[in-house]
């Protein structure tokens, strides 16, 4: 009994482990993705000032 109940507090730390992993690299993916958008358009108006 306490053997499967480590077992399952192990596999519920690992899940919560892999959720915010996914969702730090959900987050810092996104945050690259903004980046280049922001560089897109600033060099779409850097060409429209040339």
């Amino acid at each position: 009994m306490n053997i499967i109940q480590q077992n399952k507090d192990a596999e519920y730390m690992r899940f919560a482990l892999w959720w915010l992993v996914s969702i730090a690299t959900l987050k810092k993916l996104s945050r690259i993705e903004m980046k280049k958008m922001e560089v897109k358009e600033s060099l779409k108006s850097n060409r429209h000032i040339m």
